[in-house]
């Protein structure tokens, strides 16, 4: 396997003269078994990543163009579903998942701001609710303090319900 190395925009690639036993990731034949005599290239296979590819087959794999320039640059962009892009897909992909992270950051926010206002309502909802109690003690004292007045000022003849029976 002689190779050289190119730089291309995204990624170092190697363009090779392959061994019998490399295959296209792309199409699954063999390097060696295709040359259709349509492009003018002196090496029928591309190494990008690790993976070899039929010069004809190194295409962008949203849009179907060639990752080849006329003369003869590798032009990748990986991503990190590991698919091969040309730039302009590239970008948009890469767009696309800054758009789609920015999108779950502000979900997230929504929901973490809605966890903030359901607690709010609930310390307003026990606050209240403590002000009930202690409004509804206040007043159970006030009624046995009545009661309790009113059995010393009747001479404590209550029938048998003294002040200490109502207030326990």
């Amino acid at each position: 396997n002689i190779c050289q190395k190119r730089e291309g925009q995204a990624a170092t690639v190697l363009l090779c003269c392959t061994m019998a036993d490399d295959v296209c990731k792309r199409c699954k034949r063999g390097i060696d078994d295709v040359d259709d005599g349509a492009h003018d290239y002196d090496v029928n296979g591309v190494k990008v990543g690790g993976e070899m590819y039929h010069i004809h087959c190194l295409k962008c794999e949203d849009c179907e163009s060639s990752l080849i320039t006329e003369a003869g640059k590798v032009v990748v962009k990986r991503v990190p579903t590991g698919e091969l892009l040309c730039t302009p897909c590239g970008e948009r992909f890469q767009r696309r998942q800054r758009r789609i992270k920015a999108q779950k950051q502000a979900e997230e926010e929504e929901k973490e701001a809605e966890l903030e206002r359901q607690r709010r309502r609930e310390e307003r909802l026990a606050r209240r609710l403590s002000r009930d109690v202690s409004e509804r003690r206040r007043e159970v004292r006030r009624t046995v303090r009545d009661l309790q007045n009113e059995q010393a000022a009747s001479g404590g003849s209550g029938g048998g319900d003294d002040a200490s029976s109502i207030a326990a």
